[in-house]
């Protein structure tokens, strides 16, 4: 049964953006480990919109912790003294309300200077509670939403700063098995898409073969059985590793896998044969392939010799062919056993012509 060979693992590989092929560090038939770098693309632009997300994220944090912690002392103090200083100004105002007050009354100053007084009163009483207001709110710390509405941002940024990251490592093509670089398809310079092939990379280690087989001789593999498979001649021992769970349409075939224990000088896509024996439960004989004649429709026939009124004679007899082998064939039909054929040379002798058997006088 005729199949081919197959790596164990091959792929063509490409990267997942699209870009300027900036280098391609591997050639045809190199030898890689797994992860291995294969090939880059320009990475300038990603690499300075990294920095500036890397930046913006540093600034966020830190506005973050300053919420988490809240005002500093220094700053209290500070909200505090100018309470204080408030308050004194507004005690100042008041008194000078007061003088305001007596002198008007004694008609000594303007209305308009009265109503100075009693504005600038007004505005000191405003400013100070403004600022008592806001020594009340630094007391009290940072409100719980701006904290959360903060966090939210930086986590934002975070996950921005994550995904230009790993758009960065996909600039680099890494190989995924071990293996030897196939057909080298880009070269730097060249724009390549999204998923086109730049390489095709095969993994190392023994090769497959994929052999196509009939229901019925398939019945006698099994997983793991060993047999011999033939590459030009020459004999590999295999042992079947899988059957793939449908027919060939084409073939009508069911396809098994075989593990070569041994490849070394083979390469993919060389033509295998699978060997197989079997045991037919069927009567028959085995005759030399000189025997038979080939006639029309597919007809195989063998010369038998019988006894005739002159001696023996050549009479021919239609046969069914069994199975055939080198050199041989199993064949039954009307030949009975211990019966004397013409074994070669049958292209020269016709039904009824006479011949002496080997051995007579």
């Amino acid at each position: 049964f005729t199949g081919k060979l197959s790596p164990p693992r091959q792929a063509a590989l490409g990267f997942e953006r699209s870009g300027r092929l900036q280098s391609m560090l591997v050639s045809e038939g190199q030898a890689v480990a797994e992860g291995a770098e294969l090939a880059r693309i320009d990475s300038a632009v990603l690499i300075s919109r990294l920095r500036e997300a890397k930046a913006r994220v540093g600034a966020a944090r830190l506005r973050y912790a300053e919420l988490v912690v809240g005002p500093r002392p220094e700053e209290l103090d500070s909200s505090r003294e100018r309470v204080h200083e408030l308050e004194a100004l507004l005690e100042l105002a008041a008194l000078t309300k007061a003088r305001q007050d007596r002198l008007a009354q004694e008609g000594v100053v303007s209305p308009e200077g009265n109503d100075l007084a009693t504005t600038q009163v007004a505005a000191s009483r405003a400013r100070l509670a403004q600022a008592k207001n806001t020594l009340r709110i630094m007391e009290q710390g940072t409100r719980r939403e701006q904290v959360l509405a903060q966090r939210a941002a930086l986590e934002a940024l975070e996950a921005a700063f994550a995904t230009l990251e790993v758009e960065l490592r996909q600039t680099v093509l890494r190989a995924p098995f071990a293996g030897r670089v196939g057909l080298v398809r880009a070269h730097p310079g060249t724009v390549v898409a999204p998923g086109a092939p730049v390489l095709t990379l095969i993994a190392s280690g023994p090769l497959e073969a994929w052999v196509g087989v009939p229901p019925g001789p398939a019945e006698g593999l099994k997983r793991g059985s060993e047999h011999v498979l033939l590459v030009e001649g020459r004999p590999y021992p295999a042992r079947v590793k899988a059957q793939l769970p449908e027919l060939d349409r084409a073939t009508r075939t069911s396809t098994f896998v075989l593990t070569l224990e041994e490849s070394e000088g083979l390469l993919p896509e060389q033509v295998v044969r699978l060997v197989l024996s079997r045991e037919l439960p069927t009567a028959g004989s085995w005759v030399p392939l000189t025997a038979l004649s080939h006639g029309e429709r597919e007809v195989w026939s063998l010369l038998v010799v019988v006894k005739g009124k002159e001696g023996p004679l050549a009479e021919r007899r239609l046969i069914e062919v069994l199975l055939t082998e080198p050199g041989r064939a199993l064949i039954r039909g009307d030949v009975r056993s211990g019966e004397a054929y013409v074994s070669t040379g049958v292209h020269r002798i016709v039904p009824g012509q006479r011949v002496s058997p080997r051995g007579s006088p």
